[in-house]
């Protein structure tokens, strides 16, 4: 029997994002701060979720299991996808004909996994962001779809 959520027992949030140490801190940080999560699970590859979209069956299989475990066992029922520039898992900005081209592939990208998501997991709310460097910071866009 699932407990009533309250503020006390408010089931934490899966973060999938990618390894890349320049923007770990800072997602971390995005989370706690503007999306008011205090407690999560943090699940990092190479190129976030390159790993659910890439073919790879039992690498697919891998991660769902990963993601299953926050699931059940932790409650988790908001996942927070986050792809950033200059991804070195998708070949880093130099694969992309501008900014604009590189921002639309992650979003599609990000789309994808949250549509994987949410027909594994029936009350998943998932959220998609792309990091970008802006001026010595690190700005966050909501993806919506």
């Amino acid at each position: 029997m699932e407990r009533p959520i309250t503020k006390r027992n408010t089931p934490p949030a899966l973060i999938l994002c990618c390894v890349d140490y320049r923007y770990i801190e800072a997602i971390q940080a995005f989370v706690k701060r503007r999306l008011g999560v205090a407690a999560y699970d943090l699940k990092t590859d190479a190129g976030g979720t390159k790993a659910l979209l890439d073919g790879d069956a039992a690498v697919r299989t891998w991660m769902l299991h990963n993601i299953r475990l926050a699931y059940q066992r932790h409650g988790v029922r908001t996942v927070v996808l986050v792809h950033h520039e200059d991804c070195a898992a998708y070949g880093g900005s130099a694969t992309f004909k501008d900014r604009a081209k590189e921002t639309a592939f992650h979003a599609q990208q990000l789309a994808m996994a949250a549509s994987l998501l949410r027909s594994s997991f029936q009350r998943l709310t998932v959220r998609m962001f792309y990091a970008h460097r802006a001026r010595r910071r690190i700005v966050f866009a909501d993806i919506v779809g």
